[in-house]
């Protein structure tokens, strides 16, 4: 399950544009990791053990899967997530979340927001208004940066469980410019 490996996670501000924050990740083959297929021997397999072990039908749709991204911070005792999910028949939903008690990783609020796929250079980056996060002024310290990607099957009774994910923490602190 290379291919929902995470490269690097970063954030940047644009002073043309200081109203947001923007947030990056950087995966090793986006392309490769939407286009997964169940057609794999190793998700065969798993079908095969989980009508096996659970004696159950398989789900109608089972070729294709959902690829969730994610980058997470805290900030002043808050805690923040950039969330997408990449469905099976190709919409995208960009999102940002809000914690509103000290570093629960339960979000309580979710923003849909603006956000972009270069498939070319295999970089999600999310456009967070910075309103979003209480308006952060210059020095503001973003801190615990991590960052996971997760793929799971869809059936007709919604997500399945995480088929596989890659989590990667101890990111450096970043400080607001604008």
């Amino acid at each position: 399950m290379k291919k929902i490996d995470i490269v690097s996670a970063w954030f940047y501000e644009d002073s043309s544009n200081p109203d947001n924050l923007y947030v990056s990740l950087k995966i090793l083959d986006i392309d490769a990791t939407i286009k997964t297929k169940t057609t794999s021997l190793f998700t065969g397999f798993l079908n095969l053990i989980k009508q096996l072990l659970f004696k159950s039908a398989l789900p109608s749709d089972t070729d294709a899967y959902q690829a969730v991204f994610a980058v997470c911070w805290v900030k002043s005792n808050s805690y923040y997530s950039t969330l997408v999910h990449h469905n099976p028949d190709g919409s995208i939903y960009f999102w940002f979340g809000k914690s509103s008690t000290d570093y629960n990783d339960n979000i309580d609020i979710w923003y849909d927001i603006a956000g972009t796929f270069d498939k070319e250079n295999n970089i999600i980056t999310w456009v967070i208004p910075k309103d979003k996060i209480d308006n952060p002024h210059m020095g503001t310290k973003l801190i615990g940066i991590s960052a996971h990607t997760h793929l799971r099957q869809l059936s007709d009774a919604g997500e399945g469980p995480d088929l596989a994910k890659d989590l990667a923490g101890n990111a450096k602190d970043y400080t607001i410019k604008f």
